[in-house]
Parts: structure tokens; sequence; C-alpha cells
């Protein structure tokens, strides 16, 4: 998509002073590398302390829509830009160390609420304090203050597959060379209900946002899309913008941010409540400092492109904790830090806790990629960037020149629980844009625990074996080529795709997307793919000899190539928009993606769940 970088904001500001748009589509150069290889170890996370485990398509196979009813606060976006107080964008955060026991306010009297996934506690009589946690029944969980009878899990799919999801708009750029901005464009989540019976769907909205889909039914078998009101969490902030997603029977749910193929998109698969955790570590990309520069006197220049973190609180009275690697604004009930610092607010259930690396020198701390968050309850929790321009530039095809680094695009996906993080994994290059020059994927190996020595096998330049000292710190490669990592402690990895000028074929953009490791490979995986990109795959490693299937039909070796000595391969399946089933004789592990003209979208296929 078009940006605004430093190279760009004089031209800009010349063009909005006369009353224009800038054309101009170069970007800041990114930090990675080129196709052979170069590796860069990266960040002290500021503490070593251990962290311990937490825990839809028609006939012709097009996902259907639904715009659905929506009603929205008139002009959301200038209700944000002007932080005012309505109750959809007051900062609803507690302060840590507050005291909310005063008698008769502290809860209703005689009142339940959830105190976790399995346990709920009354207010006692006297509206002073909740009672001893009171557990729900074996097949039960507790939901807005009741026992109700457990989502059951997908024989076939597992747990990856849920009746409930949280979900929320977030942070987008508002490129002033769009129009509209991406940050106000419809966002959906498309539900692919993968069993024999429809369901039903229902959401759950924030204060003053309303959303009736016009048909809430997906049938058996297929996907549906829903387009949601604009939402526009945006800077750091505390606020009641969460969405809750509910279905009748086991649904998996995506996240299109924008939806329809739009500038500047990215995706997620959402994981349910049973998959939600509470420790996490954040990968993100280095903000661009566009907006500290002051080109021309009198006039404003574009702002940062933020990357950022999003966590949204399930249960009431959650208290999470944040430790930052960037410069954060005050805002709110949050204060003004820096790298190393840490703060605790105390979320409702909704509650949306954003948190930007926002500098405001040229040369601040500008990444946020290995914060840390932890909280007494489970959460989702997503990172990801405004508006990223990723990788280097390539030569031109005709005139031998360097191209432009264009585009930046939107990142975004929900982070994985430390807990079901792993020490192996394959790295799969995502399919060539290209022939005769092969660009490179960036990729970001980033502890969750202390001391982790990793190996890289076919060896990649610079990073054959490393050492990564503190929880968050990473070490980031750039290669053309798929490899194999094993690591003596857990460990998360990242995925990046570069930006279109990268590319023989100048398609695609950049995109974020998790690995999952090798132990939580499954044999069966549904995916739902949106129709208008111009390229739709999937990612696949399995074990050397393991046949596939695609919707039923045999997936044949074409395009399969061994990995080293390990005893996988790998390969690229060309999909059809809409629902397909991708099934194994033996567990595999797959990523799916799209590219358009300066668009993409990737996320993961899907996983085990702990006890799977």
């Amino acid at each position: 998509m078009r940006t605004v970088t430093l190279a760009t904001a004089l031209a800009l500001a010349v063009a909005l002073t006369a009353g224009g748009c800038s054309d101009d589509k170069s970007g800041q150069v990114g930090s990675g590398g080129d196709a052979t290889g170069n590796a860069d170890v990266v960040g002290d996370a500021q503490g070593a302390d251990t962290a311990s485990d937490a825990v839809g398509s028609d006939s012709d196979g097009a996902v259907q829509q639904d715009g659905g009813d929506a009603t929205t606060p008139e002009d959301t976006a200038a209700v944000d830009a002007a932080d005012t107080a309505s109750p959809a964008d007051a900062d609803t955060s507690t302060p840590a160390d507050a005291d909310t026991t005063q008698p008769g306010s502290y809860c209703v009297p005689l009142s339940w609420r959830c105190d976790d996934l399995t346990h709920r506690v009354q207010c006692n009589s006297q509206g002073e304090a909740y009672d001893a946690p009171v557990a729900c029944g074996n097949e039960e969980i507790c939901r807005n203050g009741a026992c109700v009878v457990r989502c059951p899990n997908d024989p076939k799919f597992g747990v990856y597959v849920g009746c409930e999801f949280w979900a929320t708009d977030l942070e987008n750029y508002p490129d002033p060379t769009l129009n509209p901005t991406p940050e106000n464009l419809p966002w959906a989540m498309v539900v692919s209900n993968p069993g024999a019976n429809a369901v039903r769907v229902g959401f759950e909205m924030p204060p003053l946002f309303t959303y009736a889909p016009a048909d809430d039914v997906v049938p058996a078998g297929e996907s549906r899309s829903f387009q949601l009101p604009n939402i526009n969490v945006q800077g750091t902030s505390v606020r009641p913008k969460g969405v809750h997603l509910t279905a009748s029977g086991p649904v998996l749910a995506y996240m299109f941010n924008p939806w329809d193929n739009r500038f500047s998109n990215d995706a997620s698969l959402l994981l349910p409540d049973p998959l939600l955790g509470t420790e996490y570590a954040i990968l993100s990309w280095p903000t661009s400092p566009i907006g500290v520069v002051q080109i021309i006197p009198g006039v404003t220049p574009p702002a940062n492109q933020n990357g950022y973190f999003t966590v949204i609180a399930a249960y009431d009275d959650t208290h999470v904790t944040f430790q930052v690697t960037a410069k954060v604004k005050a805002s709110g009930s949050i204060p003004a830090m820096s790298p190393g610092q840490t703060h605790t607010v105390t979320l409702r259930r909704g509650d949306v806790l954003n948190v930007e690396a926002d500098p405001d020198q040229l040369f601040d701390p500008m990444d946020i990629t290995g914060s840390r968050v932890t909280s007494d309850k489970p959460i989702a929790v997503f990172g990801g960037h405004e508006e990223a321009v990723i990788g280097d530039r390539i030569p031109d095809g005709e005139n031998g020149q360097l191209t432009s680094p264009c585009c930046a695009d939107h990142l975004e996906e929900q982070m994985l629980p430390i807990g079901v993080l792993g020490t192996h994994y394959f790295a799969v290059k995502s399919a060539p844009r290209g022939t005769s020059v092969i660009e490179p994927d960036v990729w970001r190996i980033q502890a969750v625990e202390p001391g982790v020595t990793v190996t890289t096998t076919p060896a990649q330049p610079g990073a054959g074996s490393f050492t990564l000292q503190n929880i968050g710190d990473f070490k980031e490669i750039s290669t053309n080529q798929s490899f194999e990592i094993d690591a003596t402690g857990k460990v998360q990895v990242g995925q990046y795709l570069v930006t279109r000028d990268n590319t023989e074929a100048f398609t695609g953009d950049p995109s974020l997307v998790l690995l999952v490791p090798a132990d939580r490979f499954r044999k069966d995986y549904v995916i739902s793919v949106p129709d208008g990109y111009s390229k739709l795959w999937v990612s696949i490693v399995r074990p050397a000899g393991a046949s596939l299937t695609l919707d039923g039909v045999a997936a044949g070796a074409t395009g399969f190539a061994p990995l080293g000595a390990s005893g996988w391969s790998t390969g690229y399946l060309p999909l059809t928009a809409g629902q397909h089933v991708i099934s194994g004789d033996q567990d595999f592990g797959l990523t799916v993606y799209g590219y358009s003209n300066a668009v993409s979208f990737s996320y993961i296929g899907g996983l085990k769940g702990p006890g799977e």
C-alpha cells in the first residue's frame, strides 16, 4: 500500500499545504537482510526470570459475507481523536493498588461472577467482598457468572475449534495518502463451521456499539464473513472495546483487518477461550518515527507508524502486568514508560489495553518486540504494527536500479501463550513471488526462557548457533531458504513476509504469522480463505513420504523437497477461496497466506492444544 516515511514526508507536507494528497509510494527500508541471509542479535528484554507454562463457503466456494446491521457512535474516529470521556472511549483501567473494597461499593450483593474458566465467586450479602471460589461441574465452564455446559471439542479438529473468541479492531495507520484511511475501513470476523450441523453465532459488542447480522446461521461445512463496525483501537489506552464472539457449536474464527482485500490488511487465527493463557512474549516491528521530524514550520508531520501490542480481558478484575522494550507515551492511567519498566492495570471483562511504541526522538528505542505480558486470569494478546515496511530493496529487472521500498502494510497476529510454545520448529519459506530472483522471508526467533541456545539446520549465515540470554531477546534472520530450528528451551518464532518491491513479481506486502512447534502439528486442518486475492497458498512441512489430501482428493508431491537430513519435506499447495480440509496420515504443519498487489495476509493453520 502507499506509505509515508521520512523520505517522503517533505513531499507530503508540501502536498498537504496545497490541499492535495501525495502519490509517492516510497517507504523506509526495514531491517531485514538480503536473500543470502543476514542475522542480528537484538535486545535485552530487561529480565531473566523463568517463564512458567500457562495455559463460509457457498456452492461455488466463495466465503459468504454478512454486513449486518451495525450502529456505531457518530463519527467514531473523531471521538477517538479527541479522546473524549464517553463510555466507549473512557480509560477504564483501575490502578493495581487501588482500594476497591469500600463497604457496599465493591460488588452487587449476592451477585455472581467468573473467577476463572472453571470457578465462579459470589458477592457477600453486604457487597463488601467475594466469597471463596466455587468450582463448576466436570463438563461445565463459567460464563457471565454462571456454570454452563462446556463447548464440546471437535473430535477431528481439537481445541483450536471452539465456541467463544475475543477480538477487537486492532490499530491501523491513519495514512494521509489514502481515502478512506485504513483505520476507518471495515474489519471482519470469518466463522468457519467444520461440523455436521448448522451453528448460530452472536456478537457481544462494546458499549455504544451494536451489531446484528442479517443472518446469524453458519451452515455445516461452510464459512461466513461478518463485517463489524469500526471500533478503532488507537494509541496507548485502556478502553472497553473488546468484541466477544459466541457460537452454538464448535467453529473456527479468523480476523481480517481491514476486510475485503483493502489496504492495509493482515489476518489472524483467533484462539478460543480454552487456549487463552496468562504469560506472553510480544513480536512486533520497529516503529517508523516519521512523526518526530518537523520538516516545514507550522505543518504537522504525519503520525509515527507504530508497533503495538493489545490485550483483551476475558474476565472481570483481571490484573495485567506488562514490561516494555520501547518508549511508551503517557496516556490515561498508563504512565510514560522507558524500556525495562513495568506497569500493572486492572481490567474489566471486555476491556482492551493497547500499548504503542511511540518515540518522540529519532534515536529512542522503537521496537516493542520482546515486551512481556502476564496476568492472573486468561487473556487474549495480539502483537503487530500499524503499517510496516519489511526487507531490503532488490535490483529492478528493467533498468538495473534499486526500486523504491514500497509498500507498508498492517501487521497483526494473536500471540500464542508461552505454555503452548516449544523447542523444535520448521521455518518454511513462503511461496516465491518470482522465478529468477527469490525474495527472502524475515524470521525472528525469540527466547521465552532465559539462556536458550538455538541451532539452525542448514546453518543460516551468522545464525548457525546462538544463545539468547533473556526472555524476549531475539535473533533476526533474513533468508530465502527453509530451515529447521532446535532450541534448548522454549522459543517463539515469527515469520514476516517482505514488502512488494522486494519481489520480482511486485506482489504481496508485509504480513506476520507465528510458527507452531512441531509437537503441536495435527493430522487434520480446516481452513477458510477469502476471495479477491490473486494468489492463495498453504505452506506445508510433513514427514518425508507422508500422504496428504485436500478436500478428500490426494495432494501430489509436486513441489515438495527434502529439508536437509531432517526426514521432513516442505512444499506448497495453491488454494481457491472458501473452506478447505487438509488431512494427512501423519502429523504435519501448515501456514495459510495470500498475495495481491501491495496487500497480503497470513495466519496459523491450526495446532494441537494442551492435552491433545
